[in-house]
């Protein structure tokens, strides 16, 4: 397995699932039991469905965010402060809407393809279950990374352990495939976006194409 290390700033396309609510492992597929701190009145859709965006506010400006977000699909805050999750109709549009308008409260955007709940069991296992598949599109000569981000669980999670053991799933399922592992920390072809709210792990999959179409957002 090659390991690269080049200093840029990295942009992807994420592709859209429909998520079904069943059980996989130990962890199980969920929306409904977030818990917004902005006090609004959840809409329907949002109960029934996953979130499939993840956006970050720049430092106390979430409500400022949520505003500027409304008319644009269902949002709403997290347990967590500065973020928030949503879904819309069309993530592609969305994106663009995002690039071409002005949100000044907005840090980060992350699509999101599946969403995980961990039940308290072996979830490193049904998490690499989860992104194995990601392998199939990561193509070969293509480089690929695994991007955490740790919110709560402090105590029992370790962001750089589970990238650790996530690349290395990924790596066995590109060497079952006949492809070389080619890891770039920097500036990959594709990057695998894990983002926990405390028990809730949300995936995305992104590809350095998106730096070109989506030039104003950041993603990481």
């Amino acid at each position: 397995m090659k390991t690269k290390h080049r200093k840029q700033p990295l942009f992807q396309r994420a592709h859209t699932y429909t998520i079904p609510h069943t059980y996989l492992g130990s962890t199980k597929i969920i929306f409904s039991e977030i818990k917004g701190r902005n006090g609004r009145k959840p809409n329907p859709k949002m109960s029934s469905e996953p979130p499939n965006v993840l956006l970050t506010s720049r430092r106390g400006e979430e409500k400022y965010l949520l505003d500027d977000l409304e008319n644009l699909g269902e949002f709403k805050g997290s347990e967590f402060r500065d973020v928030v999750i949503g879904w819309v109709e069309d993530k592609g549009s969305f994106l663009s809407e995002l690039n071409s308008g002005n949100f000044p409260s907005m840090a980060r955007v992350v699509p999101i393809e599946k969403s995980l709940e961990w039940s308290g069991g072996s979830f490193e296992e049904d998490l690499s279950g989860a992104i194995r598949p990601y392998a199939d599109r990561i193509e070969t000569g293509e480089s690929f990374k695994i991007s955490f981000t740790r919110r709560g669980l402090q105590d029992r999670i370790s962001s750089k352990e589970v990238e650790k053991r996530m690349g290395s799933a990924i790596c066995e399922e590109l060497e079952r495939e006949g492809k070389e592992p080619e890891v770039d920390l920097e500036n990959p072809d594709k990057t695998i976006v894990i983002e926990s709210l405390g028990k809730l792990f949300l995936v995305g999959f992104l590809t350095r194409e998106m730096e070109k179409e989506y030039y104003s957002l950041d993603f990481l």
